[in-house]
Parts: C-alpha cells; sequence; structure tokens
C-alpha cells in the first residue's frame, strides 16, 4: 500500500506543470525569464538603488517589465519550479539558497561555458539577454552538461577552504610581523628564529615576558599576539567543520590511501570536482582541476587565447605537496616529482600535479586504491608503448620525417612516464623486489618480440635512415 501511495504521489507530481526560469543577478536586483523573449520580472534587493530597466534587445517586442520586492518572490515560484543561475561566486549562491528554500530546483550554469553559449547567439548583452540565454542554454543539447544542480554542502566548503587559506596566510604574516618586533624589544631571546607552529606554542610565554619588559613595542606586539591567538581559535574551528563535511564523502576513504594526502588536501580537491561523474574524460577532470583558459577579444584588435589564474586553492595544495615530497625520501610520490623535474624543470609541479590528477582520476572513476591507480597506469603506459611501436614499425615516406620524430619523442616520454609509475608501483607493493618489473629494455624487448619479421626488417630501415639520438634505445633493443 505505501509503495502504491509513493507511486501515485510521484505521477502527480510530474503532472504538475513546471515553470523554468532564467535568472541573472545584478547590482542590487535580479532579472527572471519563464521563456517569453517580451516579458521579464526585475526583483529589487537594495532598497537604496533604484535600477534602470535594461533594454530589450532580443526581439522586436514592445518592452514589458513587471518591478516587484524581493520580499514577494514566493509569488512566482513554485515549489515544482527549476531555477537555472549564473554562477557568480557568493551573491548567485545566496539568491540560489532562497530559491532552494521556496522548494525550487536550483541549478548553476557554469560562467566560462555560459560565455561561449552568449558569444554564439551574437546578440547584445545586457541583464535581460543574460536571463532569457541562461533558460535556453538549459535546453541545449551541447551546453546542457555544464550546467549543474546545486549543492549547498559542497558550495560550503568552498567558501570554507577559501576562508582557511587566506587566514593562513595573514597568520604567516602577522607572525612575520611580530618576529621583527620582538627581535628588537627582546633581544637576548630567540623567537625570531621560531618557525610558525613552534611560535603559536609559545605565545603564553612571549606574553609574560614582554609585559615584565618595558618597551615603545610592549602594547603592538601584545596586541598583536591576541589577534594571533584568534587566528587560532578561528583555524580550529574551521578545520573541525572542514572535518566534518568531507568525512561523510564517499571519495574521502579512497583518496587518504594517497600518503602525503591530509584532510585539507583531499577537502580541497572534493570541493571543486565533488562529483567523478561530471566529467567523462581525463583531460576535462583535469582541465577543470588545474588549468584555465579563455579567449580574449576587443573588437578586431584583441583576440588572443589567455591563461586564467584559476583554482589557486587547488594549485596552493598542490604545489605544497611537491615542495614536501620532493624533502622526503620514504614518499612514493618521489619519483613522480623525480619524473616532473626530468620533463620541465621550470614547471616541474604543473607537470607533478598533472601526473598526481591523472592518477586520482582513475581512483575516482574506477573505485581504485592508490596502489590499484599505479598499477592500472603502469599498464595503460606499456599498451600506448606497444601501439605506438606497432606505428613506428611501418615504412617511412619521406614526407612524413617530421611526423616520425614526433612519435619518437611520445614513445621517450612514454617510456620516462612507465619507469616513473613503475618505481612507485614497486615501492608500493608490499614484499616486491626489483625483479617483479622490468627494465626499460626488457619492455622493449618483449613490445618488439610482438612483431612480425617483416614489421622487424621496416623498423630497422626506418632507424637507419634517421640520423638522431632518439632512435638509439630501439637500434640498441634491435642488435
Amino acid at each position: 500500500m505505501e509503495k502504491r501511495k509513493l507511486a501515485n504521489q510521484k505521477h502527480q507530481n510530474s503532472k504538475v506543470k513546471r515553470t523554468y526560469w532564467g535568472v541573472d543577478v545584478a547590482n542590487g536586483f535580479i532579472i527572471l525569464n519563464n521563456g517569453n523573449p517580451c516579458t521579464f520580472y526585475l526583483y529589487i534587493d537594495a532598497p537604496n538603488i533604484t535600477p534602470k530597466t535594461p533594454a530589450n534587445k532580443l526581439k522586436a517586442c514592445k518592452k514589458r517589465t513587471k518591478t516587484i520586492k524581493i520580499e514577494d518572490l514566493a509569488e512566482i515560484i513554485k515549489p515544482n519550479d527549476v531555477v537555472i543561475l549564473e554562477q557568480t561566486g557568493n551573491y548567485g549562491i545566496r539568491y540560489a539558497q532562497l530559491f532552494a528554500q521556496l522548494g525550487a530546483t536550483v541549478m548553476l550554469a557554469d560562467s566560462k561555458m555560459f560565455a561561449f553559449f552568449r558569444k554564439g547567439r551574437n546578440v547584445h548583452k545586457n541583464d535581460k539577454v543574460d536571463a532569457y540565454l541562461l533558460r535556453q542554454m538549459f535546453f541545449d543539447i551541447e551546453f546542457k552538461h555544464y550546467i549543474h544542480k546545486f549543492i549547498p554542502e559542497k558550495h560550503h566548503l568552498r567558501q570554507l577552504i577559501k576562508s582557511n587559506q587566506k587566514i593562513e596566510k595573514e597568520r604567516t604574516r602577522l607572525i612575520n610581523r611580530l618576529k621583527n618586533l620582538l627581535a628588537v624589544a627582546l633581544p637576548k631571546e630567540n623567537y625570531h628564529h621560531l618557525e610558525t607552529q613552534k611560535f603559536v606554542r609559545k605565545i603564553a610565554e612571549i606574553k609574560e615576558k614582554i609585559a615584565l619588559t618595558p618597551h615603545p613595542y610592549t602594547e603592538t606586539i601584545y596586541l598583536s599576539l591576541e589577534i594571533l591567538e584568534n587566528y587560532e581559535k578561528l583555524l580550529k574551528a574551521q578545520t573541525a567543520e572542514i572535518e566534518s563535511i568531507i568525512k561523510n564523502h564517499p571519495d574521502y576513504e579512497l583518496l587518504s590511501t594517497i600518503k602525503g594526502f591530509g584532510t585539507k588536501t583531499i577537502a580541497t580537491l572534493i570541493a571543486y570536482y565533488w562529483d567523478i561523474k561530471r566529467f567523462k574524460t581525463l583531460n576535462q577532470f583535469k582541465g577543470y582541476m588545474l588549468k584555465g583558459t579563455i579567449i580574449e577579444q576587443s573588437g578586431q584588435t584583441i583576440n588572443r587565447i589567455k591563461n586564467l589564474k584559476s583554482r589557486p586553492e587547488v594549485k596552493k595544495v598542490l604545489y605544497l605537496l611537491w615542495k614536501q615530497t620532493a624533502r622526503r625520501k620514504n614518499n612514493p610520490l618521489r619519483h613522480l616529482v623525480k619524473l616532473s623535474y626530468e620533463i620541465n624543470k621550470k614547471k616541474a609541479w604543473i607537470k607533478f600535479a598533472d601526473k598526481l590528477l591523472e592518477l586520482v582520476y582513475y581512483m575516482l572513476k574506477y573505485r581504485l586504491t592508490f596502489a590499484e591507480a599505479v598499477e592500472y597506469s603502469v599498464k595503460n603506459k606499456e599498451k600506448e608503448i606497444k601501439n605506438l611501436t606497432k606505428q613506428l614499425s611501418k615504412k617511412l615516406k619521406e614526407e612524413q620525417k617530421q611526423e616520425y620524430f614526433k612519435k619518437l619523442v611520445k614513445l621517450q616520454h612514454l617510456i620516462k612516464n612507465w619507469v616513473a609509475y613503475q618505481d612507485t608501483a614497486l615501492e608500493l607493493k608490499e614484499g616486491a623486489t626489483e625483479l617483479c618489473h622490468p627494465t626499460p629494455k626488457t619492455l622493449l624487448k618483449q613490445t618488439l618480440s610482438l612483431l612480425e619479421p617483416n614489421e622487424l626488417k621496416t623498423l630497422a630501415i626506418n632507424l637507419q635512415l634517421l640520423d638522431s639520438e632518439l632512435t638509439n634505445p630501439l637500434k640498441e633493443t634491435l642488435q
């Protein structure tokens, strides 16, 4: 009986008419559109602001804009409605919470992809156009994948991470200023040489000594120490709140299998991707987590691709992990650090983050532990090396030499990656020895042994035609 009642309720809910609203958040007001390009709803939020109603440039129709107060939002937003907002930081999240409280399903559109969607429609930009196009984007086959359901916990966690990192930065600056003052006020003490954590532990001791030492800096130091104590209390409270959110996430246990990953590192990664099902490919995941580019255009003078300083919180935790791993000899991730230096010394930490995020993606996508993800990557690299060797064994034409060199370079990179992953797997595997994994030479021998005699002859002829150091590993293996 209960199942029938639930089924009937669902059937009745499906019959209820849904209204889809595109919402643009502006300074002091929001504009709603339900699909009619001639009718908009303007809700004033700030009491002292009288916004100018933007012109309607969508179609040649009369301007019809209904101005209502934000308190009366419940008059048109019903519990079964869907609201599409652009992801614009805290102001957008504020309205997302308001709509969620009214019972509506709130969706957030990625701001970068919405800019591409709007640009392709070749319409003038204003608040009305944005509200109308946000709704259109929701129904677009190509762009609807960039609109995701609003999850309050995710955005709450992201704001906590941002606040926590900013407070840590302010705390470091305050400690450095205090060290400079203490070096003058207490010249016989060595507080200015202490590390951050040791300095924090001695706050009470410093307070006692500074109270007994009259100096022009005494009051400044004492008040600064109190501010530092408040910073510490706030950081502890935020850390506890972050842990309470993150430990209920299904990916927490998997990511905790990576040596060197603390709670804040795991929380920072989860706060940005949240659900791995959003990403269909590895490149989508790495591009979202680490990189960011936009097309910058202004008239006919500027048309270029600009790198964004996106995901600074993610980049910070991965950069600190890279530095800590480089100093420690017992961390399996050090093989990825070594690989990053071999590929690009100037941007080694970015290469390290790129390789690490690749392993994280496999862990989350296929529900693997870190050790299993490394083994999976080793097998993947072996397959890629075999396929590339098969391509190199085809007859070389004169016009294909440049492309052939590119494949040789790719083979060299694949072998380096394979060695790094293989060394990491060897260290993670209990009771493993160096004999458990083949060397690069034995790997190439195994790969070449799978080729036909005619293919081996063709490969040998191709290598003789080229005078380059890139051909040496294959030549030595063939001999």
